[in-house]
């Protein structure tokens, strides 16, 4: 059996899925006392971009593993010992969902199509890999205590994780190179930027000033500081809930913006720039919009003048190929001309005529 040398890749894999880990706990560790509001040991988690990074670079097994191995991790150095392992097979699930886009034939993000389908790709891997922590949990500790698990565990979770990974997932890709930038991934991109941030201070302005109005009047009540805790916490899973349902919505309309208006937009650059290089073929004609619109009418145009330009460069080329061909033969007779009209080639023929004549 032949001895197998580990590939340049192999290691390469090997090395981000070990450092990726090693650094994957550490953050779990420092980062877990920014408890979410009604959570027990669920902690604002920035750094589940590392796992859902590489299983997009690298493939899913560097994503999964990564997530797998640095829960571990992290539940290591916080003293849960293997106590949880079913949420560290959750973190695997959320890192390696993401990376099966490959399997598509996804390997850069391109267009607003691709774009869509990794951002629903990420947010699937955080709902089923959640999902099965939840259900792990439950048919571990028992049904008694669904409700806890829910909203202490799965529903916090979710709304971090979704809000975090929209947030700052698309500029991670920008940075890595993976999302290439043209007009329709762009405007995508600035769409739900856009709409996060606008989520964000609404969030922030109606938590601040419910919490002081909320607040000052429970102040003077014996368990008022529960109260308020409580109320917190409601405020929390309801407004977050509406908030994912918001950026999903913002997500779905951006993407039919962008596919609407941007992609014909960036389908005429490209087209453009074929024919500015001369390898523009009749089999490139743009497809128009289904919809009637200017849009429509302008790739329309485009295609009738993009038509009138192959034509013309046919008929060029005719032109140039046959005064071509005149240029030689008229090249040709002249050198003929000039060959025949020497002394030296008068004096040729009389001896040839001279030859044939004695000949016979």
């Amino acid at each position: 059996m032949p001895h197998l040398q580990p590939t340049g890749k192999f290691i390469r894999n090997l090395a981000i899925i070990i450092v990726g880990s090693l650094v994957y706990g550490l953050l779990n560790k420092l980062l877990s006392s920014w408890l979410l509001p009604g959570a027990d040991i669920i902690a604002i988690r920035p750094q589940l971009i590392l796992p859902i990074t590489a299983s997009l670079l690298s493939g899913p097994f560097a994503g999964g593993f990564i997530g797998l191995f640095g829960n571990f991790f992290g539940d290591l150095y916080s003293g849960y010992g293997f106590q949880f392992w079913h949420w560290s097979v959750a973190n695997f699930l959320i890192g390696f969902i993401p990376g099966t886009v490959k399997w598509f034939g996804i390997g850069g993000i391109k267009n607003v199509n691709q774009f869509a389908l990794v951002l629903l790709f990420i947010f699937l891997g955080n709902v089923l890999g959640m999902l099965f922590g939840f259900i792990v949990h439950i048919l571990l500790e028992g049904q008694g205590i669904f409700l806890k698990v829910m909203y202490s565990f799965y529903i916090p979770a979710l709304i971090s994780n979704t809000y975090l990974l929209m947030l700052l997932i698309p500029p991670v890709l920008i940075l890595m190179r993976f999302l290439k930038l043209n007009i329709e991934t762009l405007s995508m991109f600035f769409l739900l930027l856009f709409n996060l941030l606008i989520i964000t201070a609404l969030y922030i302005g109606f938590i601040s000033v419910q919490d002081r109005m909320v607040s000052s009047a429970l102040a003077s009540l014996p368990d008022g500081k529960s109260v308020f805790q409580q109320i917190i916490t409601n405020e929390f899973r309801w407004v977050g809930i509406i908030l994912v349902v918001i950026v999903i919505t913002g997500t779905w309309i951006g993407f039919y913006f962008s596919r609407r208006y941007m992609q014909p937009i960036n389908r005429l650059a490209e087209a453009s720039d074929k024919i500015r290089k001369g390898c523009w073929e009749p089999s490139d004609k743009i497809d128009p919009v289904k919809s009637g619109s200017e849009m429509k009418n302008l790739i329309g145009i485009f295609n009738e003048m993009s038509h009138e330009i192959q034509v013309r460069e046919v008929k060029m080329k005719n032109t140039i190929r046959e005064l071509k061909l005149m240029i030689d033969k008229e090249k040709e007779d002249r050198i003929i001309s000039e060959i025949t009209e020497t002394d030296f080639f008068r004096q040729l023929e009389k001896k040839s005529a001279a030859l044939r004549k004695n000949k016979k």
